[in-house]
């Protein structure tokens, strides 16, 4: 089953958090690679730390909106920072300059020809 909905966090390397929504992981990682995103631009490398997946947009959307509520940034302080184990020290220019599968993440990749 394809899980075209996602919320992710980026840690920067200032140190900060990114949490992002995104119909298009792919496409929205490689436009926080080229500093087209505005709060990531000045801050590359960024590294993707943590990727939930969800099957119905309305869902993810209010998740991203709770992770960044006071409640919200406790939880994902305590639960979420923590790396998967996947993505243990993946920048976001390392996988787009490799071939890299992420086998938990399979949908994460679009389909070849």
């Amino acid at each position: 089953m394809e899980l075209p909905y996602a919320v992710y966090i980026l840690k920067c390397s200032t140190g900060q958090y990114y949490i992002g929504f995104t119909e298009d992981i792919q496409k929205r990682l490689k436009k926080h690679q080229k500093g087209e995103v505005h709060f990531t631009k000045d801050k590359l490398p960024v590294e993707l730390i943590h990727l939930s997946p969800f099957p119905d947009k309305k869902k993810a959307c209010d998740f991203e909106r709770y992770l960044k509520t006071g409640s919200g940034a406790a939880f994902h302080q305590k639960r979420l920072l923590k790396k998967s184990p996947a993505l243990a020290g993946l920048l976001i220019s390392e996988y787009f300059l490799t071939s890299l599968f992420l086998p938990e993440f399979s949908w994460f990749h679009s389909p070849g020809p």
